[in-house]
C-alpha cells in the first residue's frame, strides 16, 4: 500500500486551486493534479504493508486546529505548485508527523518542509518560459490530519482516506 499523511483542503480552497490550474491549461499542458486530489502531504511514507503501525503513531498526534492560507506559488523544476503562508503552527504540525512516523519505523526521506500544493507535474508551456501565476489567498481551518491511500483505480490515480486524527479544538 502506498501511504502519506496529509492535509485535505476545503472546497473554496480546491476550488481556487482549480481556477489557478485551470489557468496555467491554457498555456501550457501536463498532468495536472484531479481537483479531489489536491493536498498538502506531510509526510510521504511510501510503499509498505505497515498501515496499522502508521495509524497507531498518526493517532499519537496532539496539535491543535489553525488557519491555514495560500499564498504565493513556485516550481521545482517541471513540477509547478501553490505555496502557503508562513505557518509556525503547520510547521510544528509537520515535524510532529514526521517524527511519529519515524519512531514507528518507517524510513522517511528527510528534507527541508516546503509547505506547498501540487498543481501539475511535467509541464511544458506552450511558448516561452513557465508563467507567473498565483492562487487567490484563501483560508481554511485545519481540523484533522488524514492519512492517505494512493491507487490507480479504472486508470485514474486515486487518494483514499483510511484514517483522519482530529486535531485539538
Amino acid at each position: 500500500m502506498r501511504l502519506f499523511a496529509a492535509l485535505q483542503l476545503s472546497e473554496d480552497m480546491k476550488s481556487a486551486l482549480a481556477d489557478t490550474a485551470a489557468e496555467l491549461a491554457k498555456l501550457g499542458k501536463g498532468r495536472f493534479t484531479r481537483t479531489e486530489n489536491l493536498h498538502l502531504t506531510l509526510a510521504f511514507i511510501g510503499e509498505t504493508p505497515a498501515s496499522d503501525a502508521a495509524v497507531e503513531a498518526l493517532g499519537g498526534l496532539d496539535a491543535a486546529c489553525f488557519e491555514m492560507t495560500l499564498s504565493g506559488a513556485g516550481h521545482f523544476e517541471n513540477l509547478l505548485w501553490a505555496g502557503i503562508a508562513p505557518n509556525p503552527a503547520l510547521e510544528s504540525l509537520a515535524a510532529k508527523t514526521f517524527s511519529l512516523l519515524q519512531e514507528a519505523g518507517f524510513a522517511l526521506e528527510e528534507r527541508e518542509f516546503i509547505p506547498h500544493i501540487t498543481l501539475v507535474r511535467d509541464y511544458k508551456p506552450f511558448e516561452g518560459e513557465i508563467p507567473q501565476f498565483a492562487p487567490a489567498e484563501t483560508c481554511m481551518t485545519v481540523t484533522h490530519v488524514s492519512l492517505m491511500k494512493s491507487e490507480q483505480i479504472g486508470g485514474k490515480l486515486t487518494y483514499t482516506e483510511i484514517f483522519s486524527k482530529a486535531l485539538l479544538p
